[in-house]
């Protein structure tokens, strides 16, 4: 397997080539080069220095300024291009971040949201006995969401599901 570096445009080399696999700039406020180094992940800043050291098994662009990350055999948390971390790496899955900046999470048997300003956690039950919501966009009535228990009796079902007082309630399921 080959490797790949960086080149200027007088095609003198600026990284020399030790990565398995880069990708191009992401993100128009914030260039970013994201790579990985020997089955690790990192990132790059737009002038090439170290900004993520590469230690990560995951590592997803949130926005011009988070970085999702996991490492190998450990929780999800929430890194800024600071390298300091701004969620705690302590959830068991940590979902896409919506418009409003907060992500699905499970930890340990409880799930529920946490919001990437602050951090804040709104649980919303136990996976013992309370639906697991993948959320897919908002309506008018609410979120539609599939659900299914952990028993299995209702596997799949869409419904309209809206938030009140930090509880998901759902609604009548649409067929």
């Amino acid at each position: 397997m080959g490797a790949y570096g960086y080149v200027n445009m007088a095609g003198e080399w600026v990284k020399e080539p030790k990565y398995v696999y880069t990708l191009a700039k992401i993100g128009n406020f914030y260039p970013v080069y994201y790579t990985y180094f020997k089955n690790d992940k990192g990132m790059l800043n737009s002038d090439l220095s170290d900004m993520i050291p590469f230690e990560y098994q995951n590592l997803i662009v949130v926005d011009d300024q988070y970085i999702k990350a996991r490492k190998k055999g450990e929780k999800w948390g929430v890194l800024n291009t600071k390298h300091e971390t701004v969620i705690p790496f302590e959830y068991d899955l940590l979902g896409a971040f919506d418009l409003e900046g907060k992500a699905y999470f499970e930890k340990g048997k409880s799930y529920g949201y946490v919001y990437l300003d602050d951090g804040k956690e709104v649980v919303n039950g136990s996976l013992d006995r309370d639906p697991i919501l993948f959320l897919y966009g908002k309506t008018q009535e609410g979120w539609l969401a599939s659900y299914s228990f952990e028993d299995h009796d209702v596997a799949n079902t869409f419904g309209i599901c809206t938030f009140k007082n930090d509880k998901i309630e759902i609604e009548t399921p649409v067929k």
